[in-house]
């Protein structure tokens, strides 16, 4: 007997949209947060502003890693970390250069399990030591730019601008290191691997070892028969659900359309679940900022000022926006 978990309605475009319902009764309610130690619940509850810096798969790998081992992670570490070796990949680094999508040398955009893997059996930086969320609104992306334009200026001869700029980008995000220091580092090191560089070197000896971990990709399944389509949901929110359980952040990767005006893919971590409104509801982490001025209130069920930088979308909201889903197992 095959017991189904959702209650769907399953159509071909051509005739309507997919429709699911998670029962109330196989929707009780979890919150990962109050059941983490202080550091974490401090982590997981300050509201995150990525600005207009597209490194939010590092983010929720961040998430996923430090309730994993126990500690805060570095999310921006963790990017550079990633956009070092994209950037020493010739396939990635060619078909960048093919499109000239960006002005430019700083690499953005990635993949949360590759964000993962990257850093598992390296040493990291803790989030105290090279925050994300401590700089001012845009702080750490404009600081990159500017360490980008520094390290460009240098290489045309005009040591002046980038004295300046880096002594700007020094002040924005409390480098140490002296000016000079770091622009030998930018002179030495291609962009993203003297970023990692300097990220690295005022973590000093704090970093800590990431063990390896096994992570997994599941697609959000879109097509089949009623059953066909029943049966896969229940496995893959039942992986969700036992996450939730053991108090453990699922990485999500949507399309941001979805609810909000932005036509761009996203990512972020689930940390809850709740049944209001008649529906159930997924709670996941806002990295962009601590309200919910970038969403459609039409789109969302619920953002409150006691979520700690969260937003929540019903079942049927979920299914639709997400389309792949990132464990650590």
């Amino acid at each position: 007997m095959i017991l189904i978990l959702f209650a769907a309605s399953i159509s071909f475009p051509a005739f309507g949209k997919v429709e699911i319902a998670i029962p109330e009764s196989r929707c009780g309610t979890l919150d990962i947060v109050p059941n983490m130690n202080k550091e974490l619940e401090s982590f997981f509850s300050t509201p995150i502003d990525q600005g207009y810096l597209g490194w939010c798969y590092g983010l929720t790998a961040a998430d996923l890693i430090s309730a994993e081992i126990g500690r805060p992670l570095s999310a921006a570490h963790i990017s550079a970390l990633y956009n070092k070796t994209a950037e020493e990949n010739f396939f990635v680094r060619s078909v960048r250069d093919f499109l000239k999508s960006s002005p430019t040398d700083l690499y953005e955009n990635g993949e949360i399990k590759s964000a993962i893997e990257n850093v598992s059996g390296k040493k990291v930086c803790l989030e105290d030591d090279m925050a994300y969320f401590n700089n001012s609104w845009r702080g750490l992306h404009s600081a990159l730019l500017g360490l980008d334009r520094g390290r460009k200026a240098m290489l045309r001869g005009e040591e002046g601008l980038a004295c300046r700029e880096i002594a700007n980008s020094k002040t924005l995000i409390n480098l140490e290191g002296s000016i000079r220091e770091i622009m030998e580092v930018l002179d030495h090191y291609k962009l993203n691997e003297g970023i990692a560089k300097l990220m690295a070197q005022q973590c000093g000896d704090k970093k800590i070892s990431v063990p390896r971990m096994k992570v997994r990709n599941f697609r959000m399944p879109k097509r089949g028969t009623n059953e066909e389509l029943s049966v896969k949901l229940e496995k893959l929110f039942g992986k969700i659900e036992k996450k939730l359980e053991n108090n453990k952040p699922v990485g999500i990767s949507y399309e941001a359309i979805q609810v909000s005006s932005y036509d761009t893919k996203h990512a972020s971590s689930v940390i809850g679940r709740k049944w209001f409104n008649g529906r159930c509801n997924f709670k996941i982490r806002n990295y962009w900022g601590d309200n919910c001025f970038e969403y459609n209130r039409k789109e969302i069920s619920a953002c409150k000022n006691e979520d700690g930088g969260a937003f929540w979308v019903s079942d049927q909201k979920f299914f639709e926006m997400v389309y792949k889903v990132t464990l650590i197992e």
